[in-house]
C-alpha cells in the first residue's frame, strides 16, 4: 500500500463522519474545509498569533461547531 493509499484509509473514517451532517455529495467539500481550518488554527497557535487571551480549546470548538452546522443538509 503506498503512502498516499494509507493517508486516505485514514481520513475515510472521518470523511464518513461528515458525510452525516452534510449528505455524501457534499463530504469531500466539507472535509477539504474542515482540515483547512484545523490546519490554519493550529498553524497559528504554533506560531503564537493567538495571543488575546481567552480559552483556545473552547474557541476551536466553537469555531468548529459552526463550521459544521452551516454544512448540515436540510
Amino acid at each position: 500500500m503506498t503512502d498516499e493509499n494509507i493517508l486516505v484509509q485514514q481520513i475515510l473514517p472521518i470523511q464518513e463522519i461528515i458525510a452525516g451532517i452534510t449528505g455524501p455529495k457534499k463530504s469531500l467539500a466539507a472535509l477539504r474545509g474542515a482540515l483547512a481550518l484545523a490546519h490554519g488554527f493550529v498553524m497559528l497557535e504554533i506560531n503564537q498569533q493567538l495571543q488575546r487571551g481567552g480559552n483556545l480549546n473552547a474557541d476551536f470548538q466553537q469555531a468548529v461547531n459552526a463550521y459544521l452546522n452551516g454544512w448540515q443538509s436540510p
